[in-house]
């Protein structure tokens, strides 16, 4: 173990995380997940270190727990200033711009924290969707084994564009993490796309119904 990790490892102990829910499991342990994946897959150690602290300073969808910002040095000196700025990014972006920049090949996303696009280089960008797909498939089997609640697996599976431009092995690693989950996740849609047309009210009555007939 490097001792840049080694101190990561502990700095992550002294945070009051262990309690803290995620993904239908604990937040230490998502973040060391993300960090093995990405290590597994070959990623450089700045990437990795990245992933260790992906999402520290919450993200669009994660707000159970926020280090401050005014703790970006810290982090910065631990891990690196690659990698630091790596997670800001992951932090920082909203998930419909960097959709909408997968959409027209921009390499720009929106940052929640200062209400300003920021413009990554190709590199960053390229860093950037390996967290996020580290992240993704870190996490959607257990949201997959209970039925894909909404907004997370569900929403993730939209994410699979990351996958087609990272290339053919992440698209297969993508794919894999499916394949056995297709019915979950058709479920999931068209629940989504029923409750586009019919009435709250109704989907309660329904919901009530299913239920007791089970």
């Amino acid at each position: 173990m490097s001792p840049k990790l080694n101190e990561s490892l502990q700095f992550l102990k002294s945070l009051p995380i262990q309690a803290v829910e995620h993904s239908h499991g604990n937040f230490h342990p998502h973040l060391l997940g993300v960090y093995q994946y990405l290590c597994e897959r070959g990623q450089p150690e700045h990437v990795c270190l990245a992933g260790l602290f992906h999402s520290i300073y919450g993200t669009d969808g994660f707000q159970e727990f926020n280090l401050p910002l005014s703790r970006r040095a810290d982090i910065q000196e631990l891990i690196g200033c690659d990698s630091e700025s790596l997670v800001y990014a992951f932090c920082a972006h909203t998930h419909d711009s960097m959709r909408g920049s997968l959409e027209t090949g921009s390499t720009t996303i929106r940052d929640r924290f200062l209400d300003c696009n920021l413009e990554l280089s190709k590199e960053q960008w390229q860093e950037l969707l390996w967290l996020k797909l580290a992240d993704v498939l870190e996490q959607d089997p257990r949201w997959l084994s209970i039925g894909v609640p909404e907004g997370t697996a569900g929403l993730a599976h939209d994410w699979r564009i990351i996958a087609k431009v990272l290339g053919p092995e992440p698209l297969a690693l993508w794919d894999a993490t499916y394949a056995c989950n297709n019915w979950p996740m058709i479920r999931f849609t068209l629940r989504k796309e029923l409750r586009k047309l019919i009435s709250p009210n109704i989907i309660s009555a329904l919901r009530v119904v299913f239920t007791e007939h089970r």
